[in-house]
């Protein structure tokens, strides 16, 4: 079931609500062009909550399967994009709400929130630097590049200068 596009977290916090569901593929455009292709729609859980200060929080935790590129052979690698998130709705007024330790601001514009945006973002900033299979599952042969100390022991840096004389 797919979550509601624009919400109003606010209203949601003061219920303590819940809300889990889909982030359709079609609007992750942003997450899709950073991989080779996502199949699947992400899923997440969402809680909105009051704080004792009366902040508006926000945390839950969302994934996606997608595609990457390897960067060892350059074909496609599974992999599954997480994110947990803890966020503090502030006013971009009051520069004072930001300075809470250990949970990101989140500014929102007139009270109403894009989840699917703050969804994407928090995809975004999980998304692994370096992609690649693991090196049994790898097209490119890397064995090839292994460094074989027993045949360098055998044979010394003045062996094969005497080779080169001969």
């Amino acid at each position: 079931m797919p979550l509601p596009a624009q919400v109003d977290p606010r209203k949601l916090a003061l219920r303590s609500a819940e809300l889990v569901g889909d982030v359709p593929v079609s609007c992750m455009s942003r997450l899709a062009s950073a991989t080779v292709r996502i199949n699947d729609p992400a899923k997440a859980t969402i809680v909105f909550k009051i704080d004792e200060s009366g902040f508006t929080l926000i945390s839950g935790s969302v994934s996606v399967p997608a595609f990457a590129q390897c960067q060892r052979c350059l074909h496609e690698v599974d992999i599954c994009i997480e994110s947990e998130f803890k966020l503090r709705v502030v006013s971009q007024v009051n520069e004072e709400d930001w300075k809470v330790k250990f949970i990101d601001p989140l500014v929102i514009d007139k009270g109403i929130l894009n989840l699917y945006q703050m969804l994407e973002d928090e995809l975004i900033l999980a998304l692994p630097i370096v992609n690649y299979h693991e090196t049994e599952q790898c097209a490119n042969n890397l064995d090839k590049f292994t460094y074989n100390s027993s045949s360098d022991a055998q044979t010394g840096a003045f062996d094969i200068l005497k080779q080169l004389k001969n």
